[in-house]
């Protein structure tokens, strides 16, 4: 799923990339989505979520055809402004300044056809924060280029899909 915010699109012709390892993440917990169905009718149904991991979070939620969110445990409302291949998205950001104390959990209110298999597509993204001495050799070069006025953020991020 292509996901670009209007002031970030500028920014993909001036990008690199930079050929290295993989980073080494240090998390004591790993990032974790489950979740579980409750079916209150044929047509509504309850999904319960709980997402662990690092203290930043993104969940992208995209239902499928025939489906609608009616409610969630987030808002009181539910609104959307961006769609993706026809489809409603909503993009949810779970952020703490520290480590978090437990799961965060959430509910999603559906209205599923009664044609309909897969209900909802999820992206979950955790973000990791690194620090530049544990940059490798290419990536230095480019740090090591950069006025000492400038203070770049270190971090990656790991991406699982889920089809619920």
């Amino acid at each position: 799923m292509p996901l670009w915010k209007t002031r970030d699109i500028p920014l993909v012709n001036k990008s690199v990339w930079v050929s290295s390892k993989a980073p080494t993440i240090n998390q004591t917990e790993e990032s974790i989505l489950t979740a579980a169905w409750n079916s209150t009718t044929d047509e509504a149904r309850r999904l319960y979520l709980n997402v662990s991991g690092s203290n930043r979070l993104n969940l992208i939620l995209v239902p499928r055809a025939g489906v609608v969110l009616n409610s969630w445990s987030l808002l009181d409302n539910v609104t959307t402004t961006i769609t993706w291949n026809d489809r409603p998205l909503y993009f949810i950001l779970l952020s703490s300044a520290s480590d978090p104390a437990g799961p965060w959990q959430l509910w999603l209110d559906m209205t599923v056809s009664t044609d309909v298999d897969a209900v909802i597509d999820i992206l979950f993204v955790s973000h990791y924060f690194l620090y530049s001495r544990l940059a490798d050799l290419p990536y230095k070069s480019i740090l090591n280029q950069l006025p000492p006025w400038v203070v770049p953020l270190h971090w990656t991020s790991t991406t699982k899909s889920y089809i619920f």
